[in-house]
């Protein structure tokens, strides 16, 4: 039976996220012409796998 500590039990919240796209082709006698637009994060909310956390170094009491 495997024990698992307090560091294997953290659970990050939901993540949601929108993303949008559209293509648009229009077809002519020789060619076929395709434009796509996209839009991503559309809610424009932060990705908490990536959030970078600054510790500031402790200052020495003495001083």
């Amino acid at each position: 039976m495997d024990v698992y500590d307090n560091q294997y039990t953290f659970r990050m919240h939901d993540v949601h996220r929108l993303d949008l796209g559209a293509t648009y082709t229009k077809q002519r006698k020789h060619a076929r012409y395709t434009l796509t637009f996209g839009l991503y994060n559309t809610y424009n909310r932060k990705n908490p796998f990536s959030t970078i956390i600054n510790i500031a170094p402790e200052r020495n009491a003495a001083s």
